[in-house]
């Protein structure tokens, strides 16, 4: 009988232990949605963009896509299409305030095609890179509320919603993201409502 009670309180004692070593910190942090978020990163301008599906865990799928009519030849009199499409994972996930998180690109496998440029359809098709993507390693996601008045003006030139200064928002009204390496920004889809 007391063997038992000392196997009890060894095992108890070891459990509180455990509990101990696991605080809310060893708890991965995880992106301030629920559902995916998707995100594009496009001038606007032209026949190109990078969209992005972001997870709230940091994984994430993508496409590129650049359309250039004019760019033609004999084989293809219909123009050419730069594409690519990737998937991969932010890690380091960190909460820096109440409108950023800080991450790290941790994996970016760019999805190779059997050939790197093949003519269909009078289109001639080239295989491209993750535009947005590449270039840096550490990224911010900018919440809506942001202030905008915080934001890097390169970064800013990418949001579809950016207007003339004067006719600025005083903040995001959606999520963004920043290589910022590179200035380059994805936003949320919010400019499609309005």
């Amino acid at each position: 009988m007391k063997q038992n009670r000392i196997i009890c309180c060894v095992v108890l004692l070891f459990a509180l232990l455990l509990l101990a070593g696991c605080t809310p910190e060893d708890k991965p942090v995880m992106l301030p949605f629920e559902e995916p978020v998707e995100m594009l990163f496009s001038s606007g301008a032209g026949a190109w963009g990078t969209s992005l599906v972001l997870e709230p865990d940091g994984a994430f799928t993508g496409g590129f896509h650049d359309s250039n009519m004019g760019e033609q030849g004999d084989e293809y009199p219909n123009g050419t299409v730069y594409l690519c499409e990737f998937s991969g994972h932010f890690a380091g996930i960190e909460k820096l305030d109440e409108y950023r998180y800080r991450m790290t690109l941790d994996e970016l496998v760019v999805e190779q095609p059997e050939q790197e440029e093949w003519i269909e359809d009078g289109i001639r098709y080239v295989d491209a890179d993750a535009y947005g993507m590449t270039g840096g390693e550490e990224f911010i996601l900018y919440l809506p509320e942001t202030p905008v008045a915080e934001l890097d003006e390169m970064f800013l030139n990418w949001w579809p919603l950016m207007y003339p200064e004067e006719m600025r928002p005083d903040t995001l009204s959606c999520y963004g993201l920043r290589n910022v390496a590179t200035a380059d920004g994805f936003f949320t889809y919010d400019f499609l409502d309005n």
